[in-house]
C-alpha cells in the first residue's frame, strides 16, 4: 500500500513539474504586437492589449522604423512590464513625443513608468506638439522603478530627461545617446541626463 502511495505522489510531482515548466515555457516566449504609426496608436494599442499582455508578460510593442508616435496621454504601465523597441531592418529610429492630450493642450511627457519599462532602438523627443519644450520626458511615479534604455535617442528637454520623485528605483543605459539637454538655460547647468529628488 505504501509503494502504490509512493507511486502516485511521484507521479503527481512529476505531472505538476512538467505543467509548471511549460506554462513557463510558454510565457518566455517573445510575443509581438506592431504599432501602427500615429496619434495615439500607441496609448491605445497598450490599453485595448491588458488581456493579451496578462497571458504573456513578455509582449513586445514593436514601432515601424520611420514611424511616428505622438502620445495622447503619458503612457503609463501600473504594474505590468512594458516592452517597447523598434522593428528590426533599415530606416529611421520610431519617433516618440508628446502629443495632443483630451484638453487640447500638449501632453506633459511620453512616459510615467509605475513598474518596469524597457525602451529599445526609439528616438524619444520632448518637443511637444506646440513646438514647446517640455521637461523630463521619463518621470517615476511608483517607488521601485526599473528603467532599461538600450540603442535610443533623446532628443531635447528642459531639465532632464528622466527624473526620479520616488524611491528605490533603478536605471540601465546601454549604448543611448542624450542630446539638446537644456540648451536654453545652460547657464542654470540644469541640462542633465537623470535627476532625482529622493
Amino acid at each position: 500500500m505504501k509503494h502504490i502511495l509512493f507511486f502516485l505522489f511521484a507521479s503527481l510531482v512529476i505531472a505538476l513539474s512538467i505543467l509548471s515548466f511549460a506554462v513557463n515555457d510558454a510565457s518566455a516566449q517573445e510575443r509581438v504586437v506592431q504599432v501602427a504609426s500615429g496619434n495615439g496608436t500607441l496609448n491605445n494599442t497598450i490599453v485595448a492589449d491588458s488581456n493579451g499582455r496578462r497571458a504573456n508578460p513578455n509582449t513586445w510593442y514593436e514601432l515601424e522604423r520611420d514611424g511616428f508616435y505622438a502620445v495622447t496621454a503619458p503612457i503609463a504601465n501600473n504594474k505590468f512590464l512594458l516592452q517597447i523597441r523598434a522593428a528590426n531592418g533599415t530606416g529611421r529610429k520610431p519617433i516618440v513625443r508628446p502629443g495632443v492630450g483630451a484638453g487640447g493642450t500638449d501632453v506633459s511627457r511620453c512616459f510615467t513608468p509605475s513598474a518596469e519599462l524597457k525602451l529599445r532602438g526609439l528616438y524619444v523627443s520632448s518637443i511637444g506638439a506646440s513646438g514647446a519644450l517640455l521637461q523630463n520626458n521619463v518621470r517615476t511615479s511608483a517607488d521601485s522603478v526599473r528603467l532599461d534604455f538600450a540603442d535610443c535617442h533623446f532628443d531635447r528637454d528642459a531639465t532632464a530627461v528622466i527624473r526620479f520623485d520616488t524611491r528605490w528605483c533603478d536605471v540601465f543605459l546601454k549604448r543611448n545617446y542624450f542630446s539638446n539637454l537644456s540648451e536654453h538655460r545652460m547657464e542654470t547647468g540644469a541640462g542633465l541626463t537623470i535627476a532625482a529628488t529622493r
